[in-house]
């Protein structure tokens, strides 16, 4: 082999070698979101969840862009942030419980960003998803609510992020009552219930 084709093979080389390390950067920086995308959602997950606990409607609402869209577990959509706080208002008019997220996958882009995860709800013994089982069944059991959520969210330009796409599901656990399994009902209300 001459001093070319030594040379030749020795750019090769270097080429595969840049050619690796830039894919595994971007492949990097595709799966981990940039460190103040991470925290900015992080702190927005945690004010959702402590005005949703507090029963606070204006701070929740502001957590929201203005032309959001919210898809409950009943189907509907739900168009922008008025008429999601009168859905929000609605729910919060019941003893909604306690809430807690935990979060299982995030990932963000520039100036949008998702994060999925698992929710958990603990509910008063009562309520109109029991409604067709006997008080007496419900003494001393604890009603559990669990789903999943998925946001999608978009960086304002003040550098803040709002949710602009809001989804989850619920159903109520089957260890609700131990002796009776009663039919799970959507824990949030239909159009027609409002």
């Amino acid at each position: 082999m001459n001093f070319f084709e030594r040379g030749s093979l020795k750019v090769a080389v270097l080429a595969l070698v840049v050619g690796a390390a830039i894919a595994q950067m971007a492949a990097q920086s595709a799966t981990e979101p940039p460190a103040d995308a991470s925290a900015g959602i992080a702190s927005l997950r945690q004010s959702w969840v402590k005005h949703w606990n507090a029963r606070e409607l204006a701070p929740l609402m502001e957590t929201y862009a203005p032309d959001a869209v919210l898809l409950p577990p009943n189907g509907e959509t739900i168009n922008g942030r008025a008429a999601i706080t009168n859905y929000w208002k609605h729910v919060m008019g019941a003893d909604t419980g306690t809430l807690s997220l935990q979060k299982i996958s995030f990932g963000s882009s520039d100036d949008v960003a998702y994060e999925n995860g698992q929710l958990t709800r603990s509910l008063p013994q009562s309520g109109p998803e029991t409604a067709q089982v006997e008080a007496s069944d419900l003494a001393g059991k604890t009603r559990r609510v669990q789903g999943s959520y998925l946001i999608v969210l978009r960086r304002q330009p003040d550098g803040t992020w709002r949710i602009v796409e809001h989804a989850f599901t619920e159903a109520l656990l089957k260890s609700m009552v131990e002796d009776k399994q009663p039919k799970a009902k959507p824990v949030m209300p239909s159009p027609q219930e409002r």
